[in-house]
């Protein structure tokens, strides 16, 4: 996508999450999210999160994912697949964000609205996110 299509899409939207997207033209969109950057960032889901920097292979479950942050960062640090899963929230941007991303990004992440208990429970995984879900 070009940086003006992710621009008048993406500032229309409520973002969570800073997420870099890749424009056609070689630069990136930073999504305005609510999060500092710092939250969202390599240096953050290694250090804070204790992601590792290897996924290769592994099959991964983002439960409250919000934007995808996480998600689409599993991916990229080679999950073999990637599952993403939250409740509508923000009014429903938080899909709407998320489908942007996924779409900027060329991701193959999948993304189900709705209650975990219904959905993916009787799914093995390597690996699941649940950042931010229990206060």
């Amino acid at each position: 996508m070009n940086r003006g299509e992710i621009e008048e899409k993406g500032s229309k939207l409520k973002w969570f999450q800073c997420i870099d997207l890749p424009c056609d033209d070689g630069g990136v969109y930073v999504t305005p999210g609510e999060l500092d950057s710092g939250h969202c960032s390599e240096g953050a889901a290694t250090q804070r999160f204790g992601i590792p920097h290897s996924l290769e292979g592994k099959s991964v479950l983002d439960i409250g994912s919000n934007d995808g942050y996480f998600s689409f960062l599993a991916e990229k640090r080679g999950a073999r697949e990637v599952f993403a899963i939250d409740v509508n929230q923000g009014g429903g941007d938080n899909i709407r964000c998320f489908n942007l991303a996924k779409e900027a990004l060329n991701s193959r992440v999948n993304f189900m609205e709705g209650d975990i208990l219904e959905t993916v429970v009787a799914v093995r995984w390597d690996v699941v996110f649940f950042f931010g879900v229990l206060y």
